[in-house]
């Protein structure tokens, strides 16, 4: 026997059984869904998601797509190596960097160049983006709109 939907959600805990068939609508089972999804991840991380480029002794300039940290201030330290400063924001675990599927942790750049990238905390303030390619070790002009997304867990 084929179950309807109401008696899946039911047994999924999303609808209780004394709810009439009523208020049984995809409306609130959707506003349930987006409440808990929410809530799981508001609870859980904070989200920096960019497009970073970086030219000679620049500081990155990023487009930022997604923030829910706080406006990260950018700086040009030494070859490859850039500061991100935000009092207080790095006080979770260490960031995350999140690379896009199919980069297997290495970044791709134009004109088939190949490279790298890291990010570490280094204070509750401060994180540090390196960038570098294998032949060179640190190098600038590497970051050419790559998108990178930071997360700091609670």
């Amino acid at each position: 026997m084929k179950k309807t939907d109401s008696q899946l959600l039911t047994e999924a805990g999303v609808i209780r059984n004394e709810q009439t068939p009523k208020e049984n609508t995809a409306d609130r089972v959707g506003e349930m869904l987006e409440d808990i999804i929410d809530s799981k991840l508001n609870a859980t991380y904070k989200v920096y998601a960019a497009l970073f480029s970086q030219i000679g002794t620049a500081a990155p300039t990023v487009t930022v797509l997604n923030n829910t940290i706080g406006t990260i201030v950018w700086t040009y330290s030494t070859i490859g190596t850039y500061y991100g400063t935000l009092t207080a924001a790095f006080t979770g675990t260490v960031p995350t960097v999140i690379v896009p599927m199919g980069y297997e942790g290495s970044i791709s750049f134009a004109e088939g160049l190949g490279g790298y990238y890291g990010i570490n905390k280094v204070s509750s303030n401060q994180i540090l983006l390196r960038t570098g390619d294998p032949g060179n070790g640190t190098s600038n002009n590497l970051l050419f709109n790559q998108f990178i997304e930071i997360r700091v867990y609670n």
